[in-house]
């Protein structure tokens, strides 16, 4: 007996020739706009050494900001064998770094070095959206469509073309998520280690991700409660295979600061919060390596005022603003329509999957929610992308939120 639809394994030869498909766009879509924006456009400013990425016309700004730290800790690692501190004070994570240090090594220190690997690992993220949607939503032509839209962003092919750790850290919360589907699927000790290690790497690729690390594990003891013995063994392993991970970076930084920080950026960051009051001390903060949460929490509750006045603007920056800083007026139409269409519809899908008790979105909602959180709370610059990792999963979720109000509208009539 004939049928129309196809059987399994040609549905499985067709998804895979499909994400190939996709992957290559992606692929074709950055590597096109690196050689326009490193030929043609006077403002790149991604191109190491101010060599240029094809011709011998071009001319380039030096390299500045977070672009110039990683650029010289990935310098020291491959020429030193260490990360010496950067410009005093400000040390990022070892994790991207490390990354570039490889391709410097083996390839030298040229923009192809970083360029061709940061393009091929983001690509790969789009494929990575597709198998974390097609585990959400059991929809294939959700998941496509999710894959498709972290494909096309200009948001995520900007910054996989820069020096910036963007492309690394979503690939490895995404695998995050990712490696807890796989919990579920099967609750090992195999499994929780793997967790750990791609929440411990995470961490040490962006510091903000260790405000998360708290919340999850609350959300760990909720989603395996059932389990009892062997989630609170599950638990023990996570923060045990996190510690490891961490253990090298912070006795490197006790050796350095005379204090096993995780991280100097937070002096950065807490000192410019108070630097909205108290310049002078913040300064003298920063000079001295330290990481002034005490002093901040201080500063906080004597001038209340001055710092809830602050972080009301932050807020207002991070909720009402489709371009908070770093998109020109060529972006700024994509960034309104991401902002004012993609995030309604992504709250409404993930706040209804969240409320219906779905386990792995209410992580997600978590992992949104504390991202949020720090940048309000603290004077991290509003760049628009310090919101890139939301706006990841906020994609995934918009298409569901579409089909959710269809559905409900439908039903309506």
């Amino acid at each position: 007996m004939r049928t129309d639809s196809p059987s399994m394994p040609d549905r499985k030869k067709e998804t895979k020739k499909l994400l190939l498909l996709v992957f290559l766009f992606a692929v074709a879509l950055r590597l096109f706009t690196a050689i326009y924006y490193l030929n043609f456009d006077p403002h790149a400013q991604s191109v190491l050494d101010g060599k240029p990425f094809l011709g011998a016309g071009y001319s380039t700004d030096q390299i500045i900001g977070d672009r110039d730290s990683y650029n010289n800790l990935a310098q020291s690692v491959s020429y030193y064998g260490t990360l010496v501190p950067v410009a005093g004070s400000e040390t990022h994570p070892p994790l991207y770094p490390l990354f570039l240090s490889v391709f410097y090594v083996l390839f030298g220190y040229h923009v192809y070095s970083f360029l061709i690997p940061q393009i091929l690992l983001d690509s790969l993220n789009s494929i990575l959206i597709f198998f974390l949607a097609q585990y959400l939503f059991v929809n294939r032509k959700i998941s496509f469509i999710s894959a498709l839209f972290y494909a096309c962003n200009p948001h995520f092919i900007l910054t996989s073309i820069q020096l910036y750790s963007e492309a690394l850290y979503f690939f490895l919360i995404i695998a995050v998520f990712l490696s807890f589907k796989e919990l579920f699927l099967k609750y090992s000790m195999k499994n929780v280690v793997t967790c750990g290690i791609f929440m411990g790497l995470a961490a040490l690729c962006r510091t903000i991700f260790l405000a998360f690390i708290p919340f999850a594990l609350a959300w760990f003891v909720y989603a395996f409660r059932s389990l009892r013995k062997r989630m609170f063994s599950g638990l023990a392993v996570l923060c045990v295979t996190m510690l490891l991970l961490f253990a090298p970076w912070l006795a490197r930084n006790y050796a350095l600061f005379s204090r096993p920080v995780f991280s100097s950026d937070y002096s950065i960051v807490l000192a410019k919060s108070i630097s909205l009051s108290d310049p002078d001390q913040a300064g003298k903060y920063l000079v001295n390596n330290r990481a002034p949460v005490s002093h901040f929490i201080r500063w906080a509750l004597e001038r209340p005022s001055r710092y809830l006045s602050a972080t009301k603007r932050r807020f207002s920056t991070f909720f009402f603003d489709a371009y908070p800083q770093g998109v020109s007026g060529r972006h700024q139409f994509i960034a309104n329509i991401i902002f004012y269409l993609i995030f309604p519809l992504g709250y409404i899908g993930l706040l209804v999957e969240a409320w219906r008790r779905q386990k792995l979105p209410l992580l997600i909602f978590l992992f949104i929610a504390s991202t949020v959180f720090v940048h309000i709370l603290t004077d991290i610059d509003g760049e628009l992308r310090y919101r890139l990792p939301t706006e990841i999963f906020l994609g995934i979720f918009a298409w569901y939120g579409i089909m959710f109000l269809s559905y409900i509208l439908r039903k309506e009539k």
